[in-house]
């Protein structure tokens, strides 16, 4: 229906935004929410390593210039499944809590990536 508005919502969470980007490791990825003062920014990196033997992970820190930016290390070429089990809480937008969920996908075993995300926006709790 062109013009009407669509929510999807999944369980208690409402998805804000999801989608799919082609990318390679040496170039960021950054989400800048715009609707919010000041807009929370998110700076995605995808490291590369060659041994497959290595842990992989997901590193957060704050950066310079309020940028939460998350790192996933050791994330080996031609590896597959590399998302995260539950929605990453990364904190409160207007009130409601943000979460987002992500896949990272080879393309033929190496570079380029391609990056699945859904970003969510759940009420928030005392717990948050």
């Amino acid at each position: 229906m062109p013009g009407e508005a669509l929510t999807i919502s999944s369980g208690d969470s409402t998805v804000i935004e999801n989608g799919s980007i082609v990318c390679r490791s040496s170039v960021p990825l950054y989400f800048i929410f715009e609707e919010v003062s000041p807009p929370p920014q998110f700076r995605f990196i995808i490291n590369v390593v060659d041994d497959i033997k290595c842990a992989s992970k997901t590193e957060l820190r704050k950066a310079s210039g309020g940028i939460l930016q998350i790192t996933f290390l050791n994330f080996p070429a031609g590896a597959v499944d590399n998302a995260n089990p539950e929605p990453l809480c990364l904190g409160n937008i207007n009130g409601k809590t943000l979460f987002l969920s992500y896949r990272i996908d080879s393309l033929g075993g190496a570079e380029p990536y391609i990056f699945h995300y859904t970003w969510y926006l759940e009420e928030a709790t005392d717990e948050d």
